[in-house]
């Protein structure tokens, strides 16, 4: 086999790897184009003749590696991903250690959280003091006061709203979006 020649060579990532076009020669005369990965930790039979034409051709100019751009829509995407997450609240109580649990964040279990916190403030100018029964995400059913659930309904708007504005905040960073925007320094 002979390296007839490279036509692209673009370094990676991972340093030391480059990311290759070149033509070959089988061995028959008949030329085959393809990709290559070479690292040079890598010693095999292609590697070895990837360097050797690398060090004869000086003038090759091997481009650097660019990481390609974040988007808005990956940086939504992931926002959307950690206020799904489970969210833990912890529920003051008259007497007695604070009522704590984890709730399902899902699309439903928002809606339905955003119907019982509103329904407890209508409980509350009525003076109604009836229990709800809810079922946590541990899968045990607690029974919340119109307080509790009015309490619940905050601590879900203000872990929605944090995320949110750390979203945008990431989306806003002069010089662009972080490639470690997933980082969770970036949102908390």
């Amino acid at each position: 086999m002979e390296l007839i020649s490279i036509e692209t060579a673009t370094r990676t990532a991972v340093a030391g790897v480059i990311d290759l076009n070149m033509t070959v020669n089988l061995g028959d005369g008949e030329l085959s184009n393809f990709p290559f990965t070479y690292n040079p930790a890598d010693m095999a039979p292609m590697s070895e003749l990837v360097a050797t034409y690398l060090a004869s051709h000086p003038e090759l100019i091997v481009a650097d590696y660019v990481a390609p751009a974040v988007t808005d829509a990956q940086v939504d995407a992931e926002r959307d991903r950690r206020i799904a997450l489970p969210l833990a609240v912890s529920l003051p109580q008259t007497s007695g250690d604070p009522l704590t649990f984890s709730v399902n964040m899902d699309d439903s279990a928002l809606r339905n959280m955003n119907g019982l916190a509103t329904g407890a403030v209508l409980a509350k100018v009525t003076s109604n003091t009836a229990t709800t029964p809810f079922i946590t995400f541990e899968n045990t059913t607690v029974n919340l006061s119109p307080d509790d659930l009015i309490n619940l309904g905050l601590q879900v708007q203000t872990r929605i709203s944090a995320i949110t504005f750390a979203g945008r905040a990431i989306k806003d960073t002069v010089g662009g979006i972080p490639l470690d925007y997933k980082n969770d320094s970036y949102w908390t």
